[in-house]
């Protein structure tokens, strides 16, 4: 597994975000052992995957491509890391706002506007929400993995979804082969709002820029001894 080696002026929280993580994949064999798969197999699982999610959870491309607002592209992937297997999920707004560190009353509006936009789907369980996501990727192998710690990373909204976007437009180099122009006709997104995401991206120790020629283009920093 790989981690993006965020560094330069960023907060500590990176740090101890991945050490949580790295605690929480050699928790699973504090709890079970190998025989517990054949005893217990849905309780295996299940905790398997709790333990999984705050490593690496699973999107769709059209969290990040979609004309929404960087911010409401935001809260869409919190649900998304609440989302179950088959893509429900019912965490309330003050659990939102607390996993993104965005204000109930933005969260609230931004699942209205997704729903308006047919993102998700809301029917009542008891007294609370529940979540269903119209574009759950149906098989492993059209979902996009992403660190559970996004999150946690010292960057504004905007940012992350533009760090997200080169997480899987990345070539085998880590280089990302696109102009700012191409990035933001992407991601519909301004081209001054692609430069200052880089720009924090770049300063922040995420990425640093590789010349080509004539042109510039993000790659993306990697630190393979993280995990």
């Amino acid at each position: 597994m790989y981690s993006i080696n965020g560094t330069n002026g960023m907060s500590d929280i990176n740090a101890a975000s991945r050490t949580n993580s790295i605690n929480s994949m050699h928790s699973i064999s504090g709890i079970y052992d190998i025989s517990d798969i054949n005893r217990y197999p849905e309780k295996f699982f299940r905790n398997l995957v709790a333990n999984f999610r705050s490593f690496l959870f699973p999107h769709s491309k059209n969290v990040v491509t979609s004309p929404l607002s960087p911010l409401t592209r935001y809260i869409f992937l919190g649900l998304y890391y609440h989302a179950n297997k088959i893509g429900e999920c019912f965490p309330s707004f003050r659990r939102i706002a607390k996993l993104t560190g965005i204000s109930v009353s933005t969260v609230q509006n931004s699942i209205r506007k997704l729903e308006e936009e047919g993102f998700i789907k809301i029917k009542k369980h008891f007294r609370h929400n529940y979540y269903i996501l119209t574009d759950f990727p149906s098989s492993i192998t059209e979902a996009v993995f992403i660190p559970g710690e996004i999150f946690q990373y010292y960057l504004k909204p905007v940012s992350k979804i533009v760090l997200i976007s080169l997480l899987w437009l990345r070539a085998g180099d880590e280089i990302v082969y696109k102009t700012q122009k191409e990035l933001a006709e992407f991601l519909y997104l301004s081209p001054k709002t692609i430069r200052n995401a880089l720009e924090e991206l770049d300063y922040k120790g995420y990425i640093e820029f590789e010349k080509v020629g004539r042109l510039k283009f993000p790659r993306l920093i990697w630190n393979e001894k993280t995990w």
